[in-house]
């Protein structure tokens, strides 16, 4: 009985500092942004494998956004892809913070997605049709997709894997064990 009140007891004392945030770490949740435009970055490069290879050229902004693309992927799969659920067809803000710029090319296409600031440093993910992702941080508007010659053109990008603040495995781990945190704060006093 003793152990288990102890454990309560440190329980309770966890609680009670995480509400009056001893732990900042426990309340911040970082932007999703970034993950959420590379998942919209690897979904729409998985979108137009598939359709090069079903009409033998890829799509053009109107056809992803549409019933073979993403409003296609919405209907079948939006449970799975909790991003998915927030997706905006109808805006270039496709995501909430998040700009889309598409452009097609005679032989394939270029798309930056991009945050939504004016006044500061932007992460940027650019994509074309080689499928490498490249990441970069802009500082005032960027280029537009249409004005670019390759992903890679785009100024400051780096592959992805090779991004600064791209986390490594054993980070992607130990962040994911923040779930249980979130677990514990909602049982707090």
């Amino acid at each position: 009985m003793n152990r288990r009140r102890s454990f309560l007891q440190q329980l309770g004392a966890f609680a009670v500092m995480a509400k009056v945030n001893l732990f900042p770490w426990l309340h911040s949740n970082p932007p999703a942004l970034v993950e959420d435009a590379m998942g919209l970055t690897r979904t729409i490069n998985m979108l137009q494998a598939g359709f090069f290879a079903k009409h033998g050229n890829y799509a053009t902004k109107s056809e992803i956004l549409g019933s073979e693309g993403l409003r296609g992927l919405m209907q079948r799969k939006a449970s799975r892809l909790p991003w998915l659920q927030r997706l905006n067809l109808e805006s270039d803000e496709i995501l909430p913070g998040l700009i889309l710029d598409f452009a097609s090319t005679s032989d394939g296409y270029i798309f930056t997605v991009s945050e939504k600031k004016s006044d500061e440093a932007r992460n940027v993910v650019i994509t074309d049709e080689k499928a490498i992702i490249y990441r970069a941080t802009f500082a005032g508007e960027p280029p537009k997709a249409h004005d670019l010659a390759s992903a890679s053109a785009f100024p400051g990008a780096v592959p992805h894997d090779e991004f600064p603040d791209t986390p490594s495995r054993l980070s992607r781990f130990l962040m994911a064990g923040g779930g249980i945190l979130k677990v514990l704060r909602r049982f707090s006093f």
